[in-house]
Order: C-alpha cells, then sequence, then structure tokens
C-alpha cells in the first residue's frame, strides 16, 4: 500500500526516537517482573522472620523499583507523544501535497468536504505511533518472561491459567474483528455527511430560494441515522467485549484463588506464592487486554489507512509529467478535431469534434450560449482531463507530452467567479508565482487603466476580500482576477465571462485593456457580452461542442476551422 510506504519513511526520520522508546518499554518491562517476587519474600520470610530491618529494606527495594518504573514510564510515554505527532506530521505534509497535485479528473469525482474529511482522518493514525502500539508488543514479549517465572512458581497453577487463554483469545479476535468493520463504516459515512453539510453550507442562498431546507436537512439525518446505527453496533461490539473479558477475569480469579487456597491448606503452596502469581496474572493476560483496548483505537486508524490509499494509489501530475519538456515561447495553439466528454456525463458530447487555430500575438472570442462548450475548451487548454479525442498542439506538440505543469504558468484565467484567499487585495497577488512582492504591485498601479481598477476597491490593494472573496461583490473580485493575471505576465490570458458583473465604466476601461496590458499575448476571450466581443481579431462562434462559423474584427465573415 502506497499510505505505508509514506508511514515507513516517516517513521525512518525519527527511528532514533522510536528506538531509544521503545528500548525504555523494554527495561520497564523487565524491571516490572520483580516487584511480585520481593512480595513474595516479604510475605513468605521477611514478616515470619520478625526482622523489621529486613521487611523495611524490602519494602525501600519495593518503592524504589515502583518509583523507577513510573519515572520510565514517564519518559518513554513522553518520548512517544511527542515522536508521534512529529510523524503525523510529515504524514499529514505528504498527503496534502500529494492530493493538490493529482488531476482534477480525479478530485472531482467527490465532494469537497469528503476530501477534507480524508485529511482530518490523518489524526486518527496518531495511535499507531503511540505508546500503546509497542506497549502491546512488549507485553508479548513480557509474556515469555512472565511464563517462566509463574511455571518456577507452580506449574499447575500455570495450567489452569493457561487453559483460559483461547477464551481471551476469541473474545480479543471478536472484538478486533467487529471494531475493523465498524470503524471503515463509520469514516466513510461520516466522510459522505461531512461532503453533504459542507455542500449545502456552500451553497445555502440557493437552498433558501428553492425552499430546500427539509430536503437538504433530510438528506444529512439519513446519513446520520446511518453513522448512529453503526455507532451502536460497534458500541454493542465494544460491551460484549469488555463484559466476556470481565467475565473470564472473575472465573481465572475465583479458579486460581480454589486452587491456591487448596495447595496452601496442604502446605504445597505459600501464601506469598499465591500473591506473586495473582500479581503475574495481568501480565500473562496482558497482551490480550492491551489488543482488546488497543482495537478500539488501532481499528479507527487501520481504516483510515485504507482510504488514504485509495487517492495516494493515484498518480500525481507531478508524476505524470515529469522529464516531459517544457513550452519555451507560446507561438500557436491549435484544436484538432478535439472530442471530449465530462466523466460524470458520458453520454453527452461537450466537445464534438472541434477546431481552432489560435496564434500569438492576437485576441480571440469565443461565443456562444450556454452548454456550447466554451468553458470546456479553457479546460482542456489547461490540461485539466487527457481523456480527449483529438490533439491539442502547442507550438505543434500536443499537449498531453509537454509538462503541463509548466505550461499553466504561461497561463493567467480571469474567471467569471475566481476564487479568493481570505486576506486582502495585496496578500492574494502577493501569492502570483515569480513578482517581486510590492515592488511590482507599485509599478502596476502607475498604470492608468489599473488605477481605475483598484479605485474601484474600498480600501484599493488592502481591502479585505474574506474567504473566498465573500467580502466582495462580483465585480470586485473580477478586478482582483485581472491585477493577478498582470503580475502573472502570462504569454496566454484567458477571459471566461471576466466582465458578467462589472459596471459599464469597467467593461469600458478592461476592454482597452485587453488590448493595452495584454498586447503581444495570445488573449481568449469568452463571453456572452456583445461589446465585449468587438475587442477580438477573430470572433468564433460554437454550438452544441462545434464551431458554426468565425468572423473578422471587421465582420467579415471566415472559414468555418471545425
Amino acid at each position: 500500500m502506497a499510505v505505508r510506504k509514506l508511514l515507513l519513511a516517516a517513521v525512518r526520520k525519527h527511528w532514533l526516537a522510536v528506538t531509544g522508546g521503545t528500548i525504555l518499554m523494554v527495561a520497564l518491562a523487565l524491571i516490572g517482573l520483580v516487584p511480585p517476587l520481593i512480595m513474595r519474600s516479604i510475605v513468605d520470610e521477611a514478616i515470619p522472620s520478625g526482622s523489621l530491618a529486613t521487611l523495611a529494606a524490602r519494602a525501600l527495594l519495593l518503592i524504589g523499583l515502583y518509583a523507577g518504573c513510573s519515572v520510565l514510564s514517564l519518559v518513554s510515554s513522553t518520548l512517544f507523544v511527542v515522536t508521534s505527532q512529529k510523524i503525523l506530521h510529515e504524514v499529514r505534509r505528504s498527503v496534502f501535497r500529494h492530493m493538490v497535485s493529482l488531476p482534477l479528473e480525479i478530485l472531482e469525482k467527490n465532494q469537497t468536504g469528503y476530501l477534507t474529511a480524508r485529511m482530518s482522518e490523518i489524526t486518527a493514525l496518531g495511535p499507531l505511533f503511540g505508546s500503546g502500539a509497542f506497549k502491546t508488543v512488549v507485553s508479548a514479549l513480557e509474556f515469555v518472561g512472565v511464563l517462566i517465572i509463574i511455571l518456577t512458581l507452580n506449574v499447575p497453577l500455570t495450567f489452569v491459567l493457561l487453559a483460559f487463554l483461547p477464551a481471551f483469545y476469541v473474545a480479543t479476535r471478536y472484538v478486533s474483528g467487529g471494531y475493523r468493520r465498524t470503524s471503515k463504516a463509520l469514516f466513510q459515512t461520516g466522510g459522505l455527511m461531512s461532503g453533504k453539510l459542507q455542500e449545502t453550507f456552500q451553497g445555502m442562498s440557493e437552498v433558501k430560494s428553492l425552499g430546500l431546507e427539509d430536503k437538504r436537512a433530510g438528506e444529512a439525518i439519513r446519513l446520520s441515522s446511518e453513522v448512529a446505527r453503526v455507532g451502536i453496533k460497534q458500541g454493542q461490539v465494544a460491551i460484549f467485549g469488555t463484559e466476556a473479558m470481565i467475565l473470564i477475569g472473575s472465573l481465572v480469579s475465583t479458579s486460581l484463588l480454589f486452587f491456591s487456597g487448596r495447595g496452601i491448606i496442604a502446605g504445597t503452596f505459600t501464601l506469598g506464592g499465591y500473591l506473586a502469581f495473582s500479581a503475574y496474572v495481568g501480565k500473562v493476560l496482558g497482551p490480550f487486554s492491551y489488543v482488546m483496548t488497543y482495537a478500539q483505537t488501532i481499528q479507527p486508524a487501520l481504516g483510515a489507512l485504507d482510504r488514504l490509499d485509495e487517492f495516494l494509489r493515484e498518480t500525481t501530475e507531478r508524476t505524470r509529467y515529469a522529464g516531459k519538456p517544457a513550452v519555451a515561447r507560446v507561438e500557436r495553439v491549435e484544436f484538432r478535431d478535439v472530442a471530449f466528454t465530462y466523466p460524470a456525463r458520458p453520454e453527452k458530447l461537450a466537445l464534438a469534434g472541434l477546431s481552432l487555430d489560435l496564434r500569438r500575438p492576437g485576441v480571440v472570442c469565443l461565443v456562444g450560449p450556454n452548454g456550447a462548450g466554451k468553458s470546456t475548451v479553457v479546460r482542456l487548454l489547461l490540461g485539466y482531463y487527457t481523456t480527449y479525442q483529438g490533439e491539442i498542439m502547442i507550438n505543434g506538440r500536443e499537449l498531453r507530452d509537454l509538462d503541463v505543469l509548466a505550461w499553466r504558468r504561461k497561463v493567467a484565467i480571469v474567471s467569471q467567479e475566481p476564487f479568493l484567499f481570505d486576506g486582502t487585495v495585496r496578500e492574494n497577488l502577493e501569492l502570483v508565482e515569480g513578482i517581486d512582492g510590492g515592488g511590482a504591485l507599485e509599478r502596476l498601479n502607475g498604470n492608468t487603466a489599473v488605477a481605475t481598477l483598484v479605485a474601484r476597491l474600498p480600501q484599493a490593494l488592502d481591502t479585505p476580500v474574506g474567504e473566498g472573496g465573500r467580502r466582495l461583490s462580483g465585480g470586485q473580485r473580477q478586478i482582483v482576477a485581472v491585477l493577478r493575471a498582470l503580475l502573472r505576465e502570462a504569454e496566454v490570458v484567458i477571459f471566461d465571462e471576466a466582465t458578467a458583473h462589472l459596471d459599464a465604466e469597467v467593461k469600458d476601461v478592461l476592454r482597452g485593456a485587453i488590448r493595452t496590458l495584454f498586447v503581444g499575448k495570445l488573449c481568449l476571450v469568452i463571453t456572452h457580452d456583445s461589446t465585449l466581443a468587438t475587442v477580438g481579431d477573430v470572433t468564433v462562434h460554437l454550438e452544441d461542442g462545434r464551431v458554426v462559423g468565425t468572423e473578422t474584427s471587421a465582420g467579415e465573415p471566415a472559414p468555418v476551422t471545425g
């Protein structure tokens, strides 16, 4: 599994701390074998001898051993807590980088909330690296040492104890298996519920305007009911396992008391031996108790591993395009008989044999009704999908044979609904790769057309935008997107319904900006706005994923390209 390789790599990075903590736990287990023997000597030797000095010496030794165990336990547990959090940080970092590098066609198969839930489940991996995991392993080693000791104390009593181990094993397996099955179902359904809730909250205005409150709430409640059903089942597994262990433990204690008492009465066993043997019983049953208790935390972690592996097995774009050549200077972009269907709508052709020839410098306008394929052209041009038929050529090279990540850095897009990050306009602009901080912003602000755009922002570049740009109007968000495109200094600039929320004055500014600020570039303008369409050297009309006509800026018809 890809996720296990990731975990092993993270553990190897902190192997020294893990090894140190494990050594301390082994030492703790070995020291823990001694106190019951001292207790026996106190009861069978020190007390009958009447020597207070002997009693005090052995009591002090016992106290010292307990204190040493506490110190070792404190140090090892602290070491594991710190190390486990560092390992989780490594895992989160790697998983997040992997997931944001996945192709869009893979990410779009899942709701945003579902993806977020998968990321949050990384915390559930903590028990894999905590002290509990290593205590379970150490307790198994401790079992061997204890078995040897109790055989020297009383052989028949040891076999009585061992007779109950199969029952402990069955109970432990039942709890472990049940927790794994129910934990997987809980996380899966919980992720779906999270996705449904996030989708509802993101579209709350639409939910309210369409009167869908009860319907959307009902969908989330249905998933919540399923979570509750599985949770009850998991709780029943835990209760049954716990009660079974208590019952078996009670039978063990009663049986040992009976056989020990019989031995003491017969003079073949001592009270001190019984106390020591009873103290070791917990260590013999320890591995089973640890496994059952640990199952309640480890099984959710194992379930999270399975779900994370679902994404980590997917090939990232970095891997897909590694070693492929980058585009030098963009001169020509061609769509040659391109056909495409979206994975979510395989029955409908989004593009049906579309051919375009875009050359730099120049401004090409794509116009057409909704569903004509205009935005699909943009998504394919950015390499978001690779399952199209036909060819998309950049300077005569097929896009799928190029480094698409490097290609995207040459493209800037001003969309109808640009996404902005929480902060100020300035902070959003400073996120643009390659700019030299405030200097580039100030030079940009010196342009008259840019100054007109910036003046429409309440506090200019220091205007807070809010999460997703919610504190700005649609037009103000598009102004920020235009500024962002200018700072990119890209060779290809795409305006995807960029004037949808702009007033007439700003539209005029943007129309002039396309001709003056983006001079020398290849501009692709997608619009319903007839006034903006006049800015193009060529206007291409799309319908049903095909080119149905083209005309020059003078309004003269041109041959249909496909």
